[in-house]
């Protein structure tokens, strides 16, 4: 429909009370017209002793320039102010505000400005109100009216002003500001003794109105189809409206055509379609803020609506009286003045009154978990989950032998959990919960009962036999290497991790260290983590055998010997938790951490002589404090040389490793920090090195970034250094080939010193008295001797996440994470705009840059072996898996219904993949997509953004690794896994509404490098939406490796957008709840929490219900889906085909019957609506005109799939199939986001053969 403008009506500016305010005035603000308002002067500007050098100023903008101040009652609490400026004040560039220190007391309110009780405020013609706290809390006030009338600027509303007297006795302060270019006039502070309150009744007002009159509403998508569709009631399309104050929203995604209001007041004309006597309503969409509307017709009103239950939920409001309506007529809706969110969608001429149904107020899902500790349930706690179909701050009541006790929440929410703690082992609970209701009194879920004894968990296979194969990725035999990946197991093959054994490949028992990863919803044991120490052949493969299953031994054995070990097995592994330290023998090293004086990697000490003690003269690293120091150089030179632990924790501790946790800061001498640490030390049975995993993150909270000039790890040798070796070119990048023994490249005398920078991902620069060369890629370690020990420093993945640097002295080696740039050493490639956003726009000046909340992961082995030991320095770079048969993995279904290898479907699938991961390897190469805050991630997405990941490629390598077990994609989505969850996410952040959120693709990853965008594309600023957002690789690669930092940041991401998110939730376009069931889900399937389940349920009952009746969603297809007008309304294929795989998985989960039904249809939906069968393509969106091909297929191929398989539909099924070989031949040469759901649609393929 054209856009109508409509010239604004005649307003009524007659004065029946001659006290200066228009009748049109005294409507809007809620004062009586037939009794005139006294006024009285608090302030005038030429009575101010600065009047002659106002009136000056004043010249600049006289109607910004505040003349004069008056006050008065209206009745009771209802006051009046009217601000008059110098010229007619201009709504456009302005901005004033009203202070108000309404209890007269400084010391209350406003911290900043004291005494603020109230800010009345008036910018670009909108009002607005906030009322502070006594304690400074910012909160909303009550309805504020402005009415603005040439030069005077009236503020009504009703306030609690301290009264004394008889009189209001309350200071104020105005203020009046141009925005740009910033100009600005105020008054001072002035004490107000004048007009108190009255006893009279406040004049109705719409502004005031708190509740319906002559109005009624009602609620329900389906009711609204049926009353449209009954040919006794008339429609007005809102699109044949006239607006004053509302346009047509042809910009954004909304769900039904709708007006939106732009100014406070506007109208809507309606024109009554033909006469007859009808019920007049019309549809609002109540979103959060109070709408007050007035249905008026020739002057009379019908009746006030108010709107503000703010549940995002269309509303009809209809008049509870019929009246006789002409056709042609015009009727009015009118809006308030005070701040609102007004979408209109249709109106309605309704023949008789519909039905009135209320709002649905259930608390529902309501269940207790357990919460397990390792191998088993905690017996002193329980959780508890369930929704509300409103936010509310609940209360948990529980009970057992005649003991009441309780617990608040402290956040109002629709998505609930709360952990009981402090329960009685072995006992019988009673639990309710009570949650408030929003117009007062409150409702009390279903009273369950609850056991904290040990859950009953299925006894499991007797046995399983599952063998696993590792793979040496060197050229040279790899020897007691130690080896940690987790196993799936399928629902209820294993009760408890002690009943597992492993076998080595002559058959005989291996010693093993088992941990339980994830459980299934049953308790048994879903993902199994084994650390023990493998014997492979260079450039080969060993197998070992897992057993499990209630039949295998139990270990009982102690720790450092289990049961089941042969005589000649290698000691295992001990820990000792001392009062501010942990220490960890290994056999022949001992490491002591402590957190009084921590350093990396610890006091270290080798048993030489093998007689089980660590002497005194055994200690080969550590200064006689323990301390290794790290380094840390601000951006203005001061210096954090101390690593400040402020936690201690042992994370694991068994026969084979332990993992030892600190967390604090980098400390200065004075106590100040800068950037908090976090290390993770991991020690080996029978080994002389140990791993770190050293995380700093940007903790700074005074400005969004923070820029630091160095970091350095220094690992002292005890004894000191006399000569080094240092290695040489790194290996080629992993291609399938066996890596060639670490070489050694140089070496020399410590005393004179070696210096190596990288530089560039290839290039680096290698410095000593007699050296001075240049390399490409530097393999990252660096061997040093002494009289009394040797360590071998290696850092992984060097020359990848370059800027680093190694040098050596007499003291041992240092490490620079970040070492110090020559002056502006990027500056000159960073001029090329493409560089400075692929590569440098974190390292401009000489400086290292942070956003706020970001973290990065190194991770280095520290090795004291006596003689070299090149095949493991291969190892550790190139990394060492365990990967059990793809028939198990698959058949497991931990991961989904994925296909295995060798099947119809699944081969030609794998030896596409084969291209598809060389490629990505190639490309990551050829786009050089390294950098210490890059690497791991891929750059052009929209030509210039850092991708982020998108689509969660770290999803589909890991994947891909555990069907097949290549290690290539291990390592794609190992590294995609480790950037995505330091770099991408925010770790710290002062706001609790940011934090735990991924950043969307942006430039660098996070935005806000530069204030002006250096390039024509990209996005300069980075958001954070359930669309954009990933878990399941992070979730997998916690299950594969035991990475806690990746389960972590899932969690993070989960805990953001699972929370208040979910309030009063409504969907949009269909990629954000379909993207935030599959991220929810990702984290339900690997903790069996339900309160991720609960999540998916709030936004999976939402699409159902927004289901359109022939299938599918709609919605305004916005510029970039559709550039015609009018738009044209459906939905975006790839979006839609997300929302069909979050369906699934909601429907996995729960057999919700709806979730079929609606799946399927909006499968067929999306054919019919976008597929062209004479080019055998899906147009990109439902608007006729968009392109074609698209990545429909791609996102919607598992829905198709699933569709098919619940239907048997041969239609279904041949579009499944068809849509699915495709994609299959146009694998080599896709993105990893291109294949992202094609597993999952293989798999559902191959179970309809």
């Amino acid at each position: 429909p054209a856009i109508v403008a409509v010239a604004p009506e005649a307003l009524d500016t007659s004065d029946s009370d001659g006290d200066g305010l228009p009748h049109f005035a005294e409507q809007r603000l809620g004062t009586d017209a037939t009794r005139a308002e006294r006024l009285d002067v608090l302030w005038d500007a030429a009575a101010a002793p600065d009047a002659a050098s106002r009136h000056q100023r004043h010249a600049k903008s006289p109607g910004r320039s505040i003349q004069r101040i008056s006050f008065g009652n209206v009745a009771g609490d209802r006051f009046l102010w009217c601000v008059e400026f110098a010229g007619d004040y201009p709504t456009a560039n302005s901005n004033f505000i009203l202070y108000l220190d309404a209890d007269n007391n400084p010391d209350t309110g406003r911290k900043d400005v004291k005494g603020v009780d109230y800010m009345l405020g008036r910018s670009e013609g909108a009002a607005s109100i906030a009322a502070i706290s006594p304690d400074g809390q910012y909160g909303s006030g009550p309805p504020l009216r402005t009415c603005l009338d040439g030069k005077r600027l009236y503020l009504s509303a009703d306030l609690p002003l301290h009264q004394e007297n008889g009189q209001s006795v309350y200071r104020v302060h105005g203020l009046s500001e141009q925005r740009q270019p910033a100009w600005g006039d105020s008054t001072p502070w002035i004490a107000v003794k004048a007009a108190g309150q009255s006893s009279g009744p406040k004049p109705s007002c719409l502004d005031a109105a708190s509740a319906c009159e002559g109005m009624a509403m009602t609620r329900g998508l389906d009711l609204f189809r049926g009353l449209k569709a009954d040919p006794a009631n008339a429609v007005v399309k809102i699109g044949n409206c006239d607006f004053q104050g509302f346009e047509d929203d042809l910009r954004t995604e909304y769900k039904e055509p709708s007006a939106i209001r732009t100014a406070p007041g506007g109208k809507i004309l309606v024109t009554a379609p033909n006469s007859g006597r009808y019920h007049f309503g019309f549809l609002l969409y109540d979103q959060p803020g109070t709408e007050r509307i007035e249905i008026r017709r020739a002057g009379r009103s019908l009746g006030l609506a108010v709107a503000d239950e703010d549940d995002n939920r269309t509303k009809l409001f209809f008049t509870t009286e019929a009246y006789d309506f002409q056709a042609g007529e015009r009727i009015e809706l009118g809006t308030a003045q005070s701040q609102g969110s007004y979408r209109v969608e249709d109106f309605l001429f309704l023949a008789g009154p519909p039905q009135i149904r209320q709002r649905v107020l259930e608390l529902t899902d309501l269940q207790t978990t357990p919460v397990w500790d390792q191998d088993a349930a905690r017996p002193d706690a329980v959780r508890v989950t369930w929704i509300t179909t409103w936010p509310a701050k609940c209360t948990v009541r529980y009970e057992t032998d005649g003991r009441i006790e309780e617990v608040a929440e402290e956040e109002t929410l629709a998505n609930h959990r709360v952990v009981l703690e402090g329960l009685k082992p072995g006992a019988s609970y009673r639990l309710q919960v009570l949650a408030p209701l929003p117009q007062g009194g409150a409702v009390a879920g279903p009273p369950i009962t609850f056991s904290t004894a040990s859950p009953d968990i299925p006894a499991g296979a007797k046995e399983n036999r599952i063998p696993l194969k590792v793979q040496n990725p060197s050229a040279e035999t790899l020897a007691a290497w130690p080896v940690t990946s987790g196993v799936p197991l399928p629902q209820a093959a294993l009760r408890s991790v002690r009943q597992v054994r492993l076998l080595a490949p002559n058959g005989k028992p291996q010693p093993v260290q088992s941990r339980a990863l994830a459980r299934w919803p049953d308790g048994s044991i879903k993902w199994l983590l084994l650390s023990f120490r493998a014997d492979v052949p260079a450039d080969a493969s060993a197998e070992y055998t897992l057993e499990c299953g209630s039949s295998v031994a139990p270990a009982d054995a102690p720790a450092d010997a289990p049961a089941d070990a042969p005589a000649d097995a290698p000691a295992g592994l001990s820990v000792d938790r001392l009062d501010e330290s942990v220490a960890v023998v290994t056999g022949p090293m001992r490491i002591e951490i402590s957190k009084s004086h921590f350093g990396l990697p610890g006091k270290v000490w080798l048993d030489r002589n093998a007689d089980a003690r660590f002497g005194d003269d055994e200690v080969v690293c550590g200064q006689d404090d323990g301390r290794g120091r790290a380094v840390l150089t601000g951006d203005d030179g001061r210096v954090f040389a101390t690593l400040a632990a402020e936690e201690l924790a042992v994370e694991e501790s068994g026969p084979e490793r332990a993992c030892v946790l600190v967390k604090g800061h980098h400390a200065a001498e004075d106590g100040a920090k800068r950037f908090a640490f976090e290390a993770r030390i991991l020690a080996y049975a029978g080994q002389k090195f140990v791993r770190v995993f050293y995380t700093f993150g940007n903790d700074e909270f005074e400005s969004e970034f923070t820029s630091v000039r160095s970091l350095r790890l220094e690992f002292p040798l005890r004894g000191g250094a006399s000569h080094f070796e240092l290695g040489g070119e790194a290996p080629p990048i992993l291609k399938g080939l066996p890596a060639a023994p670490a070489v050694v490249a140089q070496q020399g005398e410590a005393a004179h010193g070696a210096h190596l920078l990288q530089d560039f991902d290839d290039h680096y620069r290698f410095r000593s008295s007699s050296v001075d060369l240049e390399g490409r890629r530097a393999a990252g370690w660096v061997r040093v001797k002494g009289p009394a020990a040797a360590m071998t420093v290696a850092l992984r993945d060097f020359w990848q996440l370059y800027p680093k640097a190694l040098a050596v002295d007499t003291a041992g080696v240092k490490l620079d994470l970040m070492p110090p740039l020559e002056d502006n050493r990027y500056d000159a490639e960073a001029k090329d705009p493409a560089k400075l956003v692929h590569y440098f726009y974190n390292l401009l000046g000489s400086r290292y840059r942070f956003k706020q909340g970001q973290t990065k992961t190194h991770e280095l082995l520290v090795s004291f072996e006596d003689g070299p030991n090149p095949t493991n320095l291969v190892a550790f770079q190139q990394g060492v898996m365990a990967s059990a048969p793809s028939a198990w993995v698959c058949g497991s279904r931990v991961l989904g219904e994925i296909v295995p290898t060798g099947t119809e479907w699944s081969s030609p699938y794998d030896a596409a993949m084969e291209k598809c991961v060389a490629r990505a390897i190639d490309g990551c190469d050829r786009r050089r997509d390294y950098g210490m805050m890059n690497y791991g991630d891929w750059w052009g997405e929209r030509g210039y953004n850092w991708a982020n990941i998108e689509y969660d490629d770290a999803h589909v390598w890991l994947l891909h690794f555990a069907r097949t077990g290549d290690m290539r994609a291990f390592m794609l989505g190992d590294r995609a896994a480790k950037h995505y969850g330091d770099v991408d996410c925010i770790h710290d952040c002062p706001d609790p509404r940011r934090l735990g959120a991924g950043y969307s693709h942006c430039i660098g990853h996070v935005g806000g490098f530069f204030s002006q965008n250096p390039v024509e594309g990209g996005s300069l600023h980075g958001g954070s939406s359930p669309c954009h957002t990933r878990t399941e690789g992070l979730v997998e690669h916690y299950l594969l490796t035991g990475d806690r930092r990746s389960l972590d940041a899932a969690v993070g991401i989960a805990e953001h957008f699972d929370g208040a998110w979910l309030n009063n939730y409504d969907m949009s376009n269909c990629r954000v709840p379909g993207w935030h069931i599959v991220l929810t889900m990702g984290l339900y399937h690997a903790t069996a929490d339900p309160y991720y389940l609960n999540a998916a349920k709030i936004i999976a009952r939402c699409a159902i219900e927004r289901a359109h009746p022939e299938g599918g969603w709609r919605r305004c297809l916005v510029p970039g889906h559709c550039f015609d007008l009018p738009r044209h309304r459906g939905e975006a294929g790839f979006m839609t085909g997300v929302l069909l795989s979050g369906m699934k998985y909601y429907h996995q989960a729960t057999g919700d019957p709806r979730a079929a039904e609606v799946l399927v249809d909006a499968a067929r939906w999306l054919v019919r609506e976008t597929y062209d069968p004479a080019t055998n393509q899906f147009r990109y969106t439902s608007c006729p005109n968009s392109s074609r091909p698209s990545s429909t297929p791609c996102m919607a191929c598992e829905g198709f799939a699933y569709a098919a398989r619940l239907t048997a539909a041969p239609d279904l099924v041949r579009l499944a199939r068809d849509v699915a070989q495709d994609l299959v031949a146009k694998t080599p040469g896709s993105s990893a986001s291109a294949i992202r759901f094609l597993p999952r649609a293989l798999g559902e393929l191959d179970q309809m053969k």
